[in-house]
């Protein structure tokens, strides 16, 4: 790794830049090993990859702007995924999906670390995402060990400084600055390292309780999407919760009806991509997630991928 000193004996990490501004056919054959894609059109515009990726010593560190796209993720990519660790922030917009079987929203108050050993399906909105992809052996873990899906939420002391030193060395690299401060890098990988130990008994514990009920509610709505019973009320009665408490669990989407509603336009959306332009097909998903009109679709999906240049 090649370093360089300063007069104040800091050392210092060349960071090599590159820039990205990719059609949608040239993203998806320049990036085929790691999953299935295709462009999702809204309102006529293109999709596009536009970014830039930051090689820091060992480490690799992106910020890019997407499209909408959908995106499947299967065994055979899985060998592509090397001996690194993926930790994934979106600055702007959201990723939808199923990951493993459950509903997935990657959205902006986290950091994920992408496990890549599970089956997903995913629909961007236009995003900005920012990627910082690690060495396994920096983070103590072994070159072939698996690593589990896991999602850091500023709400420890130790998650809120990672957040901080993640927002520190982006700033720099996309302000243009040539060098990082080794001493920079190394605190971003030991809050990783720290992030990723932590026992989540220290966390504030009905703030565990009370993420596990929303991750069984989410499970619940998620099997449940095509049924025209599924409702505020049901939910109310299978988990016992108040409805001012159902409402702030979902308070982000404004409340478990929006949020039911962009789980039926996403999965409607995947039914009608997987469908492969089979005649009918966009009727039928609508009418399986209980749209009421083409009109009506038409409205939820443009809320769900908004503009997407």
């Amino acid at each position: 790794m090649q370093t360089h000193g300063r007069a104040d004996c800091e050392i210092m990490i060349p960071a090599y830049r590159a820039d990205h501004d990719l059609c949608a056919e040239a993203f998806i054959a320049g990036t085929a090993d790691g999953w299935t894609a295709a462009p999702l059109s809204a309102e006529g515009k293109a999709s596009r990859f536009r970014g830039h990726v930051w090689s820091v010593g060992e480490c690799m560190f992106t910020d890019v702007q997407l499209g909408a796209f959908a995106f499947k993720v299967e065994e055979r990519h899985f060998q592509n995924q090397g001996p690194y660790a993926l930790f994934e922030r979106t600055i702007t917009g959201t990723t939808y999906g199923v990951n493993g079987g459950e509903d997935y929203r990657l959205a902006q108050d986290s950091i994920h670390l992408n496990g890549q050993r599970k089956a997903r399906d995913l629909i961007t909105k236009s995003i900005r995402v920012q990627e910082a992809v690690i060495p396994k052996a920096a983070l103590g873990l072994q070159v072939g060990e698996a690593i589990k899906d896991q999602m850091l939420w500023p709400r420890s002391s130790t998650v809120r400084l990672l957040f901080a030193e993640w927002t520190s060395l982006y700033h720099g690299l996309v302000r243009g600055e040539k060098l990082v401060a080794k001493s920079a890098l190394d605190r971003l990988i030991s809050l990783l390292k720290i992030a990723l130990g932590a026992d989540p008994e220290r966390e504030d514990v009905r703030a565990q309780a009370r993420d596990a009920l929303r991750r069984q509610i989410c499970r619940f709505i998620e099997q449940h999407l095509s049924s025209p019973a599924l409702s505020v009320e049901m939910l109310l009665h299978k988990f016992g919760v108040s409805r001012a408490s159902l409402f702030r669990m979902f308070s982000e989407f404004g409340g478990v009806r929006a949020y039911i509603m962009e789980r039926r336009t996403f999965r409607a959306v995947l039914d009608i991509w997987n469908a492969d332009g089979a005649r009918g097909s966009i009727q039928a998903a609508s009418e399986r997630y209980g749209f009421s009109s083409a009109p009506n679709f038409n409205r939820a999906v443009k809320r769900l991928l908004g503009d997407s240049r």
